[in-house]
């Protein structure tokens, strides 16, 4: 479910700020594989969350999906920990970006 979470909480910031293209990396295949439609979602409670992220995914004019090797991703695990617990959260939060040129 903190998969699903993750991505939905990025596709729906990305849809909000109006950013065109969007990256996700994962260490589960499984999602990945759903996500690109190779695998059907058996789970009852995944499927709203799969459809739902397949409808914010459409609304961008870019989507990559990468599979990431489980032993590469500790900053992957830390994002979608914090993302869970952003997603959690009764109040509303306020994520601010920073890019250098």
């Amino acid at each position: 479910m903190a998969e699903y979470q993750a991505l939905i909480f990025g596709l729906e910031m990305a849809v909000n700020i109006k950013i065109p293209y969007f990256k996700f990396f994962r260490d589960s295949q499984l999602v990945i594989r759903q996500l690109l439609l190779f695998y059907k979602v058996k789970k009852p409670e995944f499927i709203l969350y799969h459809k739902y992220a397949l409808k914010l995914m459409i609304s961008l004019d870019c989507v990559t999906l990468e599979h990431v090797p489980r032993k590469e991703n500790k900053q992957i695990d830390a994002l979608t920990n914090l993302t869970s617990t952003l997603s959690l959260c009764s109040e509303e939060v306020k994520v601010f970006f920073f890019c250098q040129r």
